[in-house]
This record gives structure tokens, sequence and C-alpha cells, in this order.
């Protein structure tokens, strides 16, 4: 999956290589994130996050919000976009 890079940049200034997901339904999973500098620093979710959707039902073509806190940019939430 990736993350746009206007997100990416503010979300994670620190460029780290893992997050800690969290969400209401499941444990805390930690999601390995590349960098991609040759996209303008667009970030890919890598390892983990197939397991971290699977545990809260996310299927193909869900809309999925993500936030990440000022001061702690270790944990990223993810939860299913309402409109």
């Amino acid at each position: 999956m990736v993350l746009p890079s206007i997100f990416s940049k503010r979300a994670f200034p620190t460029m780290p290589s893992s997050v800690n997901a969290i969400s209401e339904a499941c444990r805390p999973v930690c999601i390995g994130l590349r960098w991609n500098k040759h996209r303008n620093y667009q970030l890919l979710v890598t390892k983990g996050w197939k397991d971290y959707a699977g545990k809260n039902g996310f299927k193909y073509g869900l809309v999925v919000k993500f936030s990440v806190s000022v001061g702690d940019q270790s944990v990223m939430y993810a939860y299913e976009a309402k409109f």
C-alpha cells in the first residue's frame, strides 16, 4: 500500500522504518515502512499490513483513515473511514 507523500512528510518527519499500528479491534501490530525518495518521499507500507488488515476485517477497496500523534511518531492509528 502507498501513502501520499504529503501525509507521509507531515506525519513522519524523522522517516522511521516501522511503526506500531493500533485500532480498537486488535492489539498493536508492527508495520514496516519504506520511503521512496525517487517519488517525492512517497511512503510504502510493507511488512505487517496484511496481518493488521486481516485482524481488523479490512477488505479490498475499503477507505482507511490514518492518524499519527504529533508527539509520538512510533504509533499510527488506522480506522475504517465513515462517510
